[in-house]
């Protein structure tokens, strides 16, 4: 004759699955995600994620993009200071790396990675004593590249709506 499923049947069933889920619910009560560290010498640690070390402070951080420069090397120079902008974006030495980011794209000839960079400035440090001078530097940039670069006249136009009249004016 066929088993027939009994209440009792039935119930252990029940105490049985919730039993599973509750021990599962204390062994593992979230998904754990972290970062795991190694050091030569070290036992690996776990760093939640956004808690990882961050080498050298702002002013670590510009002090190596003006070591950088000093030593001609532009490219470690906009790092740094690039890094120094995403890391510490209110600090006071935030507006200058971004002022010096710009200044290095545009004598490395990287006219629209300057242009956007002076713009950033423009827009997020209104207040920077480098202001003017990223204004002046941006139009500089469109002038520069004239017909040739689209890009950098739609980003100053996009900046400063003004300057397309401006410009279709003085040709």
């Amino acid at each position: 004759m066929d088993k027939l499923t009994t209440l009792r049947h039935l119930m252990n069933f029940v105490i049985r699955a919730v039993l599973l889920f509750a021990a599962a619910a204390l062994v593992l009560p979230e998904p754990g995600v972290a970062s795991v560290i190694f050091q030569p010498g070290k036992k690996a640690k776990y760093v939640a994620p956004g808690e990882e070390e961050i080498s050298g402070n702002a002013a670590e951080l510009f002090q190596t993009g003006q070591t950088a420069e000093k030593e001609g090397n532009t490219k470690r120079a906009i790092r740094a200071y690039k890094s120094l902008v995403k890391r510490y974006p209110k600090d006071a030495l935030a507006a200058g790396a971004l002022y010096r980011t710009a200044e290095l794209q545009e004598q490395l000839h990287l006219y629209v990675a300057a242009a956007g960079s002076f713009g950033q400035l423009v827009e997020k440090y209104p207040g920077s004593a480098h202001f003017d001078e990223a204004i002046e530097a941006q139009f500089r940039i469109g002038e520069r590249q004239g017909e040739t670069s689209p890009a950098v006249e739609a980003h100053v136009c996009s900046a400063f709506p003004g300057t397309i009249r401006l410009r279709h004016a003085s040709r």
